[in-house]
């Protein structure tokens, strides 16, 4: 799961620095100690070529899970990570918990960061994003789909059914634009194949605000439209998978 918050221009470096200070603080004590310089490239001030890239830097902040290694060292798995630059602030969770615990991570983690920039530059796009993964357990070339997937979804192509080979399906759609946001669904579904052919089948689907550049924000605005957009990612997601699946996820209405 991830949540990312794009701002329309570059944070002016004094204010990154203090967001940068506060998202350092914030991860060390939640324990994303494990700090890393990232260099990315930005646009400019505009669509002209010569404008476009410029060369900044950022701060990853991993909480690193040990993996069991027996005689053999293995690299510790990212569990948890906050990315923040210039353009954008980032969490990210291979470890999903719940959508009201990670909610209230997230906001622990870029409360003091997030707020700051707020007054400054505007707010490009709030988006939340989920990745779930299906393993299929038999011979790679005999996956049916259907086991899985509607075949009356209608964010999924047909002919995916009868498709024996690997396959993706990537699709978005603007559903309003009220109020001066442009609010977007995307769902892409990719099927690969991974070591001792194992085939998997990988569904992101994910929500995405973009406001008015004018528009202001303050931080419970930002959760509240995460909210939002959480629901309506849980309803999106049950109009792609099979009854039978929703039934073993879901607990309620809620996913367990």
């Amino acid at each position: 799961m991830a949540v990312q918050v794009n701002f329309a221009q570059p944070v002016p470096d004094l204010v990154f620095k203090r967001a940068l200070k506060s998202a350092e603080d914030a991860a060390f004590s939640s324990g994303l100690r494990s700090r890393h310089s990232i260099a990315i490239s930005i646009p400019g001030g505009g669509v002209i070529p010569a404008l476009q890239p410029q060369a900044t830097s950022g701060r990853l902040y991993n909480a690193l899970e040990e993996m069991p290694a027996g005689d053999q060292p293995v690299p510790a798995a990212v569990t948890e990570q906050l990315q923040i630059t210039v353009s954008d602030i980032t969490y990210r969770t291979w470890r999903y918990v719940s959508w009201r615990w990670q909610r209230d991570r997230v906001k622990s983690l870029v409360a003091a960061a997030l707020s700051q920039t707020l007054d400054v530059v505007p707010i490009a796009s709030v988006r939340l994003e989920y990745l779930d993964r299906f393993r299929f357990d038999g011979v790679p070339a005999e996956a049916e789909y259907t086991h899985l997937l509607r075949r009356d979804a209608k964010w999924l192509p047909p002919h995916i059914f009868e498709a024996g080979a690997r396959w993706h399906a990537h699709t978005g759609k603007l559903l309003s634009s009220d109020a001066g946001v442009l609010r977007i669904a995307h769902v892409n579904v990719d099927v690969v194949d991974a070591q001792k052919s194992e085939r998997w089948i990988n569904i992101m689907t994910a929500r995405e605000n973009r406001p008015n550049l004018e528009a202001e924000h303050t931080l419970e605005g930002i959760f509240t439209d995460l909210d939002a957009m959480h629901d309506e990612l849980i309803d999106l997601f049950r109009t792609l998978v099979t009854q039978q699946i929703a039934d073993r996820i879901y607990l309620n209405g809620t996913p367990q």
